[in-house]
């Protein structure tokens, strides 16, 4: 029996079922990644402003990007150890000179892990806003996806 789940059901610290969600899809994730063994994978192509988060899924998997839930929780456990790049915020020395931070969310996806909950799919994302621990969140197709998003793929 795989440790990682539970009569053949995945094992997430965010277990979805318990809030009567249904598990739609869920990549086989065998080995889980450290911050320094994952590269940002760009979403949005050249012209693009925004796209469905259906068409993120659909990307993930062309572009090898498709992690899932157990490796969002991963990285949340190590948050420590991810670099301040993959939140897409300026050097310090230049955050010091404005007179405010910025407010902006930046968001890591995961959609290798889908949800149902009452006739809507999601996937899990980590949300980062300066100054605040990453936060484990979830993403809704039909929303958009901007230019704050990335996916994550391992090295190689």
């Amino acid at each position: 029996m795989n440790p990682n789940s539970l009569g053949g059901r995945p094992i997430f610290q965010h277990d979805m079922h318990r809030k009567d969600w249904r598990l739609i899809e869920n990549t086989n994730e065998t080995q889980l990644f450290l911050p320094n063994r994952l590269d940002l994978v760009t979403i949005l192509e050249e012209g693009e402003d925004f796209i469905d988060a259906g068409e993120l899924v659909e990307r993930a998997k062309k572009l090898n990007a498709n992690l899932g839930q157990s490796q969002a929780e991963f990285l949340l456990e190590h948050q420590q150890e991810i670099p301040m790049a993959w939140s897409h915020f300026p050097s310090p020395a230049f955050l010091e000179h404005l007179r405010e931070m910025p407010e902006e969310l930046y968001y890591l996806a995961f959609p290798g892990t889908l949800w149902n909950r009452n006739g809507y799919c999601g996937f899990p994302v980590l949300a980062k806003k300066f100054g605040w621990p990453w936060a484990f969140e979830f993403w809704w197709f039909g929303d958009s996806v901007s230019r704050n998003f990335r996916l994550l793929r391992p090295h190689g």
